[in-house]
């Protein structure tokens, strides 16, 4: 997004509890993935893995555009005034100013943007076109965002504005240019890759920022669906191509050096990898510290609340 100038501090902190406390929890999204994407070898997969470097970020693709039109639709950015939850010891809150994006068609609003990403010094919201289904049309892609988070949708209008990526359904997401676009299996149709920042704050706090793991999440548009959906055990050779170098670099840690986010880090991408069994193993193998259990429960709270966990081992749960 453009507001590099802004500084993160406590209001930023604030708008993140804000966003986890709003994400779906255990509303299961009831899609399912495609005949043709279960069928997807892994050695078609990795052949392309490579291609990733050659992916665009979001924030080259949407800018702060007041207005645009496509088709007939008028897609419009729209401030309002809100209050946001600031510390005690920053007096009463103010007003802010804030925006989010509607869509309208003949005078109609038919969709509204507006995730409550806010923060003290407001958001931004930008918008732009891009061509991901490789059918001959462009799709709009929608970012509501804050220093460190944020929201982000892609809408297609072949037959009408259809919402086919929704990151706020799926509580995935942070500032535009963290949304990445990659055909990472060559078939012609980008994948989409955010991060997870539902770990902000994990263990009140234990975390800096800086620390906190972010696990990447590749959704994959799903023909049958008509949208994109969470695919990442899909993916597993390309998005664990790294991981042994990254065990082996936090097993030749010293008891001093080892840094929890690390350890997180490798466990997050083994599960949501569809490798759950493997993430825990490490973690009993490695976690050393002595409250380790309550570490491993707490985590596990998150995951089983998180929509896109519950996606991918929608099975298993359901036994």
């Amino acid at each position: 997004m453009r507001m590099i100038s802004i500084i993160f501090g406590v209001a930023a902190v604030a708008v993140l509890s804000a966003l986890i406390s709003q994400s779906p929890g255990n509303s299961v999204p009831n899609e399912k993935l495609s005949a043709a994407n279960e069928s997807t070898s892994s050695t078609q997969i990795n052949a392309k893995c490579g291609n990733s470097a050659e992916g665009v970020q979001a924030g080259s693709i949407i800018a702060d555009i007041q207005t645009l039109t496509h088709r007939g639709y008028v897609v419009q950015k729209v401030n309002k005034k809100v209050r946001v939850d600031t510390p005690p010891e920053y007096g009463p809150s103010s007003p802010v100013n804030v925006s989010y994006a509607t869509i309208s068609r003949r005078g109609k609003v038919i969709a509204t943007f507006d995730a409550g990403v806010y923060f003290g010094l407001g958001n931004a919201t930008e918008m732009g076109f891009f061509s991901l289904l490789d059918n001959g049309r462009k799709q709009l892609i929608i970012s509501q965002d804050v220093p460190k988070g944020g929201r982000q949708w892609v809408v297609d209008f072949a037959k009408d504005a259809k919402i086919i990526f929704d990151g706020q359904k799926f509580g995935v997401g942070r500032e535009g240019d963290d949304l990445r676009v990659s055909d990472l299996d060559g078939d012609g149709i980008y994948e989409i890759e955010v991060p997870i920042t539902r770990f902000y704050g994990f263990e009140k706090s234990r975390l800096t920022t800086s620390e906190t793991p972010l696990p990447g999440i590749v959704f994959k548009f799903d023909g049958e669906q008509g949208r994109y959906l969470p695919a990442n055990p899909l993916f597993k050779d390309c998005l664990l191509k790294d991981i042994a170098e990254a065990e082996k670099k936090f097993r030749s840690q010293s008891e001093h050096e080892v840094r929890l986010g690390d350890l997180m880090s490798v466990v997050l991408d083994y599960i949501f990898a569809g490798e759950e069994q493997r993430g825990w193993k490490f973690f009993e193998e490695t976690c050393k510290l002595p409250d380790k259990a309550k570490i491993r429960s707490d985590m596990q709270d998150v995951l089983k609340a998180h929509p896109v966990y519950r996606y991918i081992y929608k099975k298993t749960l359901n036994r």
